[in-house]
C-alpha cells in the first residue's frame, strides 16, 4: 500500500523530465532499453497511485492519444526479434484513444 505518494509522484515527474530531454536528441540502444524500463515502471506506479487513491479520479478515466503502428506481417518471435521494425508499418502511424 502506498501511504505516502510524494516520493512516487516526484519520480515520475523526473523520468518525465528525462524521457523529454532524450525526445531531441537520437537515442542509444541503451536509451531506448532506458525508455522502455521507464515506460513500464511508471504505468504501474501510476496504477498503484489509482488504486490506492493517491491520484484524481479524473486521470483515471482521461483518455490519452497513442500513436500506434500497425503489424505488416506475422507475430513477432524470439527468432525474428532482431528485425522488429520490420514487422510493422513505422512509416504509417495511427492514432488511437486509450483509457
Amino acid at each position: 500500500m502506498i501511504w505516502e505518494s510524494h516520493f512516487w509522484k516526484d519520480d515520475l515527474l523526473k523520468d518525465i523530465g528525462t524521457i523529454e530531454r532524450w525526445q531531441r536528441k537520437p537515442w542509444t540502444e541503451r536509451q531506448s532499453v532506458m525508455l522502455e524500463k521507464k515506460v513500464m515502471f511508471s504505468a504501474y506506479v501510476i496504477r498503484k497511485l489509482i488504486e490506492a487513491r493517491k491520484l484524481s479520479d479524473s486521470l483515471s478515466t482521461e483518455r490519452l492519444n497513442v500513436r500506434a503502428y500497425p503489424a505488416s506481417s506475422s507475430v513477432v518471435t524470439t527468432m525474428k526479434w532482431e528485425k522488429v521494425d520490420c514487422h510493422f508499418y513505422m512509416n504509417s502511424p495511427v492514432i488511437k484513444g486509450r483509457s
